[in-house]
């Protein structure tokens, strides 16, 4: 009985003998696994957020706390002859106001003035008084006139073309 007893405790197991081959394994990641749910994703977020920065539809830096600085020129009072049929005489009075968002560019106006208003007046004076009917033909002017500003400023660019008063006689 004593032989019994004895084999009967070297049976038993004791509470901190556990075999390491029935311990739960920890897995890792591979390499594969690891490129696919980590690296991927990170670089298309990173790649999304360069691209809406690069398309200005993210803003970055000084401009999200401040906002774009607008800012006027007014240009002197035009007033030009229309190409009319003869013996008919239309004049065009104007009076506009640029917008920048650069202070730099408003400061380039300023020095090309004389040559704005020649490139208006050139351009004004070859219109006829029906180019400037209804909405369409006050689009086509704004768009005209802010090209022509845009040439002269360069490397600056106006934002708009604001009319302020238009009179055609």
């Amino acid at each position: 009985m004593a032989n019994a007893s004895t084999e009967d405790l070297n049976d038993v197991d004791a509470p901190g003998d556990e075999q390491p081959a029935l311990a739960p394994k920890r897995r890792r990641l591979s390499g594969k696994k690891l490129v696919l749910f980590i690296v991927a994703p990170l670089i298309l977020l990173i790649g999304a957020g360069v691209g809406a920065w690069r398309l200005h539809i993210l803003p970055v830096g000084a401009k999200m706390i401040q906002g774009h600085e607008i800012l006027f020129y007014n240009v002197p009072t035009i007033l030009v002859n229309l190409n009319a049929p003869p013996g008919e005489a239309h004049y065009l009075k104007l009076r506009i106001s640029i917008q920048f968002n650069n202070p730099a560019a408003k400061d380039r106006m300023m020095q090309v003035q004389p040559r704005v208003l020649d490139s208006f007046e050139t351009y004004l004076r070859q219109l006829r008084p029906t180019d400037l009917n209804g909405a369409a033909g006050l689009y086509r002017l704004k768009e005209e006139l802010l090209l022509r500003v845009n040439k002269a400023l360069q490397p600056f660019r106006a934002q708009d073309v604001l009319l302020q008063q238009m009179l055609v006689q």
